[in-house]
């Protein structure tokens, strides 16, 4: 019997867990960049670049508006 796997490419399923992750912080830091990206232990300016590579759109922070 051949049973053939199937896998998600390790840079695919890395790159969705890592936009996933990211997703969930700004939500629960209410959009706060920096506020996430130190809840992520990331510089902002990483952050910012990792939110512009994979298309993450800033909301507007409750404290802004």
């Amino acid at each position: 019997m051949n049973v053939e796997h199937i896998y998600t490419p390790l840079k695919e399923a890395k790159n969705a867990f890592e936009t996933k992750c990211i997703q969930r912080a700004l939500k629960e830091n209410d959009y706060r960049l920096r506020k996430t990206a130190e809840a992520l232990d990331i510089h902002y300016s990483a952050l910012l670049n990792k939110m512009k590579n994979k298309g993450i759109k800033r909301e507007v922070s409750r404290h802004e508006s």
